[in-house]
């Protein structure tokens, strides 16, 4: 190995490199596993906005929350917050009831008319439920690694995910029969191969002679390349490492994927008709000035790290989602420069931060924390490098 790994340390480019020293590492020890975690899991404090109180989410409370919380807040003096939980349909001790809603309405009852929580204004933080105390914070397997990360439906996420790019990991050994049940959900690619594949494309979205998008379609074509043929991820890095070419030349933006995301942005009907206009022709696409492209070009790519970092190809029965991740990932990609541009328009002037991190959590609340895989698992590898392809087709980074 090049290097020496300790944990507490930082994630360190080249990324693939490291990964690589990684994997020897794990090689040479009975069970040993990463934990990955992003320097803004730390630097992550509620501002208590209450935009998590009104999501149609659903909150599972186990049994014993239940028990012990039903009768205080059924009983509270002020008579809102009768019959406060929900009894599931099939409940188990682990999941036993969800929070109920305010009528008519997708918010907490336990959202006051200032914003703030009843639950953890009288009673404390300790009196929160889990899922509650714990949000947007979340811990998991990734079929290569564990993570630990925040979930972008929380507004306060992606200022973060700009602020705070640093990743650190740490060095465990998994207990025996823990280790089997973990990799009855190995990654596609393999334990290691997950390693490796993170590697490879955080050095690739990193590249400062590509655009964000251009490091999408160079990813594009290494995915072609281990569809059609067999190729370790090794000589798959230095396919993908090589100076910039074809990336480089500006693409037509496709109609086909301009109409798609409309109809995918319907909900938003001002967005969509913004959208239905570029494609009648009746409104010119945008053009950003350099300091603008300066702007996009760094927050597409803290983005695209962050989704590299933070991408589950396995379903929740098990089922390889790979292919359609990029995809979605790419259709992510093209709204969010959309919307911010859409955003820049109503109000005039020029691209700033807050319109990107507006389109941002936008994103992460409606689409990103919101995924039905179902549909997009039915889709095969052909049609979602397709549909990444078109959606690639939106570059406004662009400086050819």
């Amino acid at each position: 190995m090049s290097r020496t790994l300790q944990s507490g340390k930082q994630v360190e480019a080249p990324y693939f490199d490291f990964m690589v020293d990684a994997v020897a590492l794990m090689q040479s020890r009975e069970r040993c596993l990463l934990k990955l975690e992003p320097e803004l899991v730390d630097k992550f404090s509620c501002s208590m906005c209450g935009e998590c109180c009104q999501r149609p989410w659903w909150i599972g409370l186990p049994r014993s929350y239940v028990d012990k919380w039903y009768a205080v807040f059924d009983q509270d003096p002020s008579g809102r917050f009768r019959d406060p939980f929900i009894k599931l349909d099939n409940p188990t001790d682990a999941q036993y009831a969800d929070m109920r809603r305010k009528p008519g309405s997708s918010e907490c009852i336990f959202l006051l008319d200032d914003r703030s929580c009843y639950i953890h204004r009288e009673h404390g933080a300790e009196a929160l439920s889990h899922v509650c105390r714990i949000f947007p914070r979340y811990e998991s397997w990734f079929g290569a690694f564990f993570g630990s990360f925040l979930l972008p439906g929380c507004p306060d996420v992606q200022s973060l995910i700009q602020a705070e790019p640093l990743i650190y990991y740490t060095i465990g050994e998994i207990a025996e029969n823990k280790w089997h049940e973990l990799m009855k959900r190995e990654h596609p690619l393999g334990l290691y191969g997950g390693y490796l594949w993170l590697g490879l494309e955080l050095d690739l979205i990193n590249r400062s002679d590509f655009t964000p998008v251009q490091t999408q379609r160079r990813l594009l074509k290494g995915l072609r390349r281990m569809m059609d043929s067999p190729v370790s991820l090794s000589e798959l890095n230095q396919i993908l490492s090589g100076p910039i070419q074809t990336e480089a030349q500006t693409q037509i933006p496709s109609l086909v994927a301009l109409e798609r995301l409309a109809h995918v942005l319907a909900p938003f009907k001002s967005v969509c008709d913004y959208l239905v206009d570029i494609c009648a022709g009746w409104k010119s696409p945008p053009e950003l000035n350099p300091a603008e492209k300066k702007l996009l070009n760094l927050f597409l790519r803290r983005y695209l790290s962050y989704r590299a970092l933070t991408a589950d190809f396995l379903s929740k029965k098990g089922e390889s989602f790979f292919y359609p991740s990029f995809f979605l990932r790419g259709m992510h990609l093209a709204m969010l420069q959309w919307l911010a541009l859409f955003y820049r328009e109503r109000e005039g002037g020029v691209l700033t931060q807050e319109h990107l991190l507006r389109a941002a959590n936008l994103l992460g609340y409606r689409y990103e924390c919101a995924l039905d895989n179902a549909a997009m698992i039915e889709l095969s590898p052909r049609a979602c490098l397709e549909g990444l392809e078109a959606m690639l087709s939106f570059d406004f980074v662009d400086f050819g």
